[in-house]
């Protein structure tokens, strides 16, 4: 992909970070009693059938609807381990706890009550070093 820069400030605003990563479910309030009693997230909005939690700097959306299963993102957590046996132990269906060859993150996946599959990873470390051209 080729973007021409002409025309445009050679500073562009730096991005932050995702804000918001959404999803949909068949019930609301069964995702609230998972993402928040189970798996301990921040409940910071709650509108009938929007919810909204906050993970570090971005808010995970729930709302009423109907769910995708090719929906992709992930957690991280400083102990991937602990958090497998814990889910499983209490009926969360979880994967194997693996390590990535190219990345070296220890990780899992979960299902979650809307049959969403939802990724755990070692917490990156920082500050990461940034490719630049060609890399």
């Amino acid at each position: 992909c080729h973007f021409s820069r002409e025309g445009y400030s050679s500073v562009m605003p730096k991005i932050r970070s995702i804000g918001h990563v959404g999803i949909r479910v068949r019930d609301v309030h069964r995702s609230v009693l998972f993402y928040r009693g189970v798996l301990g997230l921040k409940h910071i909005i709650s509108e009938g059938e929007f919810q909204a939690f906050e993970v570090g700097d971005t808010h995970l959306c729930i709302s009423k609807g109907r769910p995708r299963k090719d929906l992709e993102f992930d957690f991280t957590t400083d102990d991937v381990e602990t958090l497998n046996r814990k889910l499983g132990t209490i009926g969360v269906h979880v994967s194997k706890v693996k390590r990535d060859r190219h990345s070296g993150h220890r990780s899992f996946y979960f299902i979650d009550p809307d049959g969403h599959r939802v990724y755990v990873h070692t917490a990156h470390p920082h500050p990461m070093q940034e490719l630049t051209d060609g890399e």
